[in-house]
């Protein structure tokens, strides 16, 4: 007689993700067969979770690829290993409870129980649309600005701010429009004012490192073809002997929270390591923050948007 598995996967994942579920029929006569993509793919579409096209590409190609600007799934049944499974259920926006990634293993073939087993160890994310988080309570230095959005800390109290908390600046003589940092970005418009001389700034004026071409995806380890760029960094901190910076690892809104904040803590870290091991930079003039998701500087449902908000911000502190 033919099983279902559709009645015993919602129950696991009811008593996992604590949201409603909706069954689908799947047969599980032969629970060690691996479901096709578009099989597994149906079942987490009836959880109200979407691959989208610039999270596909993140999974393996033999479980999707992007044509046109839309997923198309494979359809043949395909044994993965635990560490490609896992990139397929977070590239939904599932997270692993114990936070650890799959990673080693031989390819398996999910399907039936073997599935239901690993889902059990996900959580799914919230249904709600995900926005920035809310700011947390606290103003420290009693500006109007709260801490987590506060850019300049420590502001002496009585000095009049600007939205991100930083003291607004006098204004310029002669001209009204000036460069006083001479980031090519005008003090009126200027986001990051004291950026120094030849850092590499945004449109904002701010002191911006790209993640999508230092990284590779979902490492912290900096590619080797861009060393150089680091360097520029390192002969600016040379040039300004006395300024320290604050090294900020941000990332977009795909994913897990809590992965994409511990994410940027390391590839701010890294950014730290390569200053101090390869440029010579004491210690004590680097500090790194991890703000994940949080902070984003453009809207995340573009992709371009999206790459922006993957960055490492450097903060001179004076």
């Amino acid at each position: 007689m033919k099983k279902v598995f559709g009645v015993v996967l919602c129950a696991a994942l009811m008593m996992v993700m604590s949201v409603p579920v909706f069954a689908i029929d799947i047969n599980a006569s032969k629970p060690s067969t691996a479901y096709s993509p578009v099989s597994l793919n149906a079942l987490l579409e009836a959880q109200g979770l979407k691959l989208t096209p610039e999270a596909a590409a993140n999974v393996p190609p033999t479980y999707a690829t992007v044509s046109g600007g839309k997923v198309v799934f494979g359809k043949a049944s395909t044994a993965y290993s635990p560490e490609n499974m896992h990139k397929i259920l977070t590239a939904y926006g599932l997270t692993k409870v114990d936070g650890k990634p799959l990673v080693g293993g031989a390819p398996t073939a999910y399907g039936g129980e073997s599935l239901s087993g690993i889902l059990a160890g996900y959580s799914m994310p919230s249904m709600a649309p995900r926005v920035a988080a809310a700011p947390a309570p606290g103003d420290s230095d009693g500006d109007g600005v709260t801490d987590n959005m506060d850019r300049c800390p420590g502001t002496p109290r009585g000095v009049r701010v600007d939205s991100n908390g930083c003291p607004v600046k006098k204004a310029m003589t002669p001209a009204p429009r000036g460069d006083a940092d001479n980031d090519k970005v005008m003090d009126d418009q200027d986001v990051c004012p004291g950026t120094p001389r030849n850092a590499m700034v945004d449109e904002r004026g701010c002191w911006v490192l790209g993640q999508d071409y230092l990284f590779d995806f979902d490492k912290a380890t900096i590619k080797q073809q861009y060393y150089p760029i680091l360097d520029d960094v390192v002969k600016v901190m040379n040039e300004n002997p006395t300024m320290n910076v604050r090294l900020e690892g941000h990332t977009d809104s795909i994913g897990a929270a809590a992965y994409n904040k511990a994410l940027s803590v390391n590839r701010a870290e890294a950014v730290k390591t390569y200053l101090m091991n390869k440029g010579g930079v004491a210690p004590s003039r680097l500090s790194t923050a991890g703000y994940g998701e949080d902070r984003p500087i453009a809207p995340n449902n573009t992709k371009e948007g999206r790459a922006k908000n993957r960055r490492v911000e450097l903060t001179p502190l004076w």
